[in-house]
């Protein structure tokens, strides 16, 4: 058995290049979400260091996904960690530079089973005769704290950039339940999975957090199956033009609990072939 690919939508969120991704193979699809840059120029061979971690996670999940995946997702996650941690050591990536990092969320077709694997704030949602969705609150609990911390300087403030960057290292290394995917030496992975039969399920779907709020902060949808039935009827795309026009209006603020007012986003919608 294998999945089919039913729609995909990968688009920014304002006048920067995207730093999401996705990506499927036979036996696998993902998204990744890349935390955003810290620095205004890059060290990586690319348009920031970010690019470069999830176009290179991205090659390296294609590679394990042109066959069957037989290792659990942890271990899968963990060697794909130590490939990158290579690659950049490679490159010289200085010491004391933080290093990129990104959310991940993973579909894993087993035959009679999938397994939904995520890393940090990616949302995986089964649809059919019943509803999964495996999803985490914890970052936006810390973002909200982290904006009002901050104040109407945001992160262009010294003390707001310190906590910003204090806050990755402990995603790194694993300091909370939840955690990113990153190359680094000290890089402890929080990998959260959940194993169900594809019996009963009619389409998976991967988002990244920026397309999430159209259930979770937004309520532009009843909930995760009338979502994926306006995906199926007309596209993700207009699912992510619903997004950005709510974003757009003049009578909402949702600075209060973001950084950023509109996230790049990335979403895949995935059925059993």
């Amino acid at each position: 058995m294998a999945i089919e690919v039913v729609d995909t939508v990968c688009e920014p969120g304002g006048a920067k290049p995207n730093e999401d991704r996705l990506g499927f193979g036979p036996h696998a699809a993902w998204v990744l979400d890349g935390a955003t840059d810290v620095y205004p120029q890059p060290f990586l061979p690319a348009h920031n260091d970010v690019h470069y971690l999830v176009d290179r996670l991205g090659d390296f999940l294609t590679d394990h996904a042109a066959a069957a995946i037989t290792d659990d997702p942890q271990t899968l996650l963990d060697h794909v960690s130590k490939r990158m941690r290579a690659d950049l050591a490679a490159l010289g990536f200085p010491p004391d530079r933080t290093h990129p990092t990104c959310s991940l969320g993973l579909l894993i077709d087993r035959g009679d089973t999938l397994e939904l694997t995520r890393i940090g704030d990616a949302t995986l949602v089964t649809a059919g005769r019943t509803v999964t969705v495996v999803d985490t609150d914890f970052y936006n609990h810390r973002e909200a704290a982290a904006v009002a911390a901050a104040g109407p300087a945001g992160l262009s403030g010294a003390e707001a950039r310190t906590a910003l960057l204090s806050r990755r290292q402990e995603y790194i290394t694993g300091v909370h339940a939840e955690g990113v995917f990153s190359g680094h030496p000290d890089a402890r992975l929080r990998v959260h999975s959940t194993t169900l039969g594809w019996d009963g399920i009619e389409h998976v779907l991967l988002c990244t957090d920026g397309f999430a709020r159209a259930i979770g902060e937004y309520g532009l949808y009843a909930d995760w199956p009338t979502l994926i039935k306006h995906a199926l009827d007309d596209s993700l795309a207009s699912i992510a033009k619903t997004i950005r026009d709510h974003e757009h209006r003049q009578d909402l603020d949702l600075l209060h609990a973001h950084f950023k007012t509109s996230d790049d986003l990335a979403a895949v919608l995935c059925r059993r072939r």
